[in-house]
Order: structure tokens, then C-alpha cells, then sequence
């Protein structure tokens, strides 16, 4: 007894495969259409992120790849809540303090501790602090800081 078909017998081999195909990829596909949340649209905008592309979505956050103010593309995590924990420069190139500021205190953007010329790789901003993990100078050396919300310098290192 032949098997039942899916496709009239006289489709071309061609189509029904490229049919199979779409059909076996459809289980991996997304349940809902992913779009930037309100909160992470009012995030970016307040960072002044252009062109921004959603990387990931899920139920806990969202990640966007963007052009800074500066020009550096970057990696922006943003919580379900709005809240942006992460800033991430997307290429080798770092980004300034002041493409962060408005995440920042400022107490932090007025810190003489930061070099002039960090240029930042990392910046994390947990619920109880923010850290900063970059480099400055010619030839490049690393920095490390971590401060409090309030802006209070905790560490400091540069190697």
C-alpha cells in the first residue's frame, strides 16, 4: 500500500523537498515575532544608539547591536524592565565615557581616577555596582574599575 503524501505525486522533486524543508524548520522558529520592547526603544534612544538590530530577545532581556554617539558599534543588554546591565563595544575599537553617560552617575563621569582616553570594552552595571573594564594609553594599557551606584570609587586597577 503506498504511503500517503503530503504533495500531489506529480510535484516536482525539487519543490516537495524545499517544502519538506521549510516545514521541518518551522519547530525551530520563534512562538512569537520578536520586537524591541518599549522600554528597551526609550533605553536606546536615551543612549543615543542609531541603527540599532535586536541580536536577542527573551522573557528576562534584550540584546541590541548599535552605532554610539561616537561612532563605536556597540552591544547593548537590556532587562525587561528598561533597565540597561550591559554595554559592550561590538568591535576592537572600545567606546568613550561619554557614550555611557547617561547610565552613569556623575560622580563617576567626574572621577580623575578614569583616564582621559579610557576607551571602554565592558561596562556592567549590576544592582549594587558598575563596573568598568577597558584601556587607555599608547601603548594600550588595561583598566579595571569598579564603583558603588552613588558613584563612589571601590576599586581601581590599571596594568
Amino acid at each position: 500500500m503506498p504511503v500517503p503524501s503530503l504533495f500531489p505525486a506529480a510535484a516536482p522533486r525539487p519543490r516537495r523537498l524545499c517544502a519538506l524543508l521549510v516545514l521541518a524548520a518551522l519547530p525551530a522558529l520563534p512562538a512569537f515575532a520578536q520586537s524591541p520592547s518599549q522600554g528597551a526603544l526609550a533605553a536606546l534612544e536615551r543612549l543615543g544608539i542609531e541603527a540599532a538590530e535586536l541580536k536577542h530577545a527573551d522573557r528576562y532581556d534584550e540584546t541590541f547591536r548599535g552605532r554610539a554617539p561616537s561612532g563605536a558599534m556597540v552591544e547593548v543588554e537590556i532587562e525587561a524592565d528598561g533597565r540597561v546591565s550591559e554595554m559592550e563595544t561590538a568591535g576592537h575599537e572600545g567606546f568613550p565615557l561619554s557614550d555611557a553617560a547617561p547610565l552613569l552617575p556623575q560622580a563617576v563621569m567626574d572621577d580623575a581616577t578614569l583616564p582621559d582616553d579610557l576607551r571602554i570594552e565592558k561596562l556592567e552595571l549590576d544592582h549594587d555596582r558598575i563596573e568598568i573594564d577597558g584601556w587607555s594609553g599608547s601603548p594600550r594599557r588595561e583598566v579595571e574599575a569598579e564603583f558603588g551606584h552613588d558613584g563612589r570609587l571601590i576599586s581601581f586597577e590599571r596594568d
